[in-house]
């Protein structure tokens, strides 16, 4: 039930699970002797909203292309945040030998209210290069991986409004 792809660079741990996520495994992926930081990401079933009580969320993907694409976001990491091999000049959080390890796992099928849906791990050798790094990987997994959710509301378990990686129906309109 879980899918799994290998990058050769950095190790790197793409999936998709109908699973709970266990967030230590890829935390203890991306643990590495030459990594002096571990920045995670672990996105949440909210409860709530826009007022309304929220019973789940259900999400689907396109596998190939999800996994594909979450691929092409960790080699954008590890170009982008690679170091510069020198552990002299490393005063500002970042450089040195820059990301060390990659995990991505975002979840389908029912998650419960308070249950994860998506976690993301990055070591690298300073804090800056991992929390950017982390920040930069949500941010373009929302925007470029085909995940949608379902969002279930309480009061009319029948209705659900489907996302696609934004509001849906909730966004604003222009």
């Amino acid at each position: 039930r879980t899918q799994t792809m290998s990058l050769e660079r950095a190790p790197t741990l793409c999936e998709l699970t109908h699973d709970a996520i266990d967030e230590k495994k890829y935390i203890e992926h991306c643990r590495a002797g030459a990594a002096g930081a571990i920045s995670v990401f672990i996105g949440t079933t909210r409860d709530t909203f826009l007022g309304e009580e929220v019973s789940c969320l259900e999400y689907e993907a396109y596998a190939p292309m999800a996994l594909k694409e979450m691929r092409a976001i960790a080699d954008e990491i590890t170009a982008a945040y690679g170091g510069d091999g020198d552990e002299r000049a490393t005063s500002d959080g970042r450089g040195g030998h820059g990301v060390r390890a990659i995990a991505m796992v975002h979840r389908l099928g029912r998650v419960d209210a308070r249950e994860t849906s998506v976690c993301i791990v990055v070591s690298a050798s300073h804090r800056r290069d991992a929390t950017d790094a982390t920040s930069y990987a949500i941010e373009e997994l929302k925007k470029r991986v085909p995940i949608w959710k379902k969002e279930q509301f309480a009061a009319r378990e029948r209705d659900g409004v489907w996302k696609a990686n934004n509001l849906g129906a909730f966004a604003p309109k222009p």
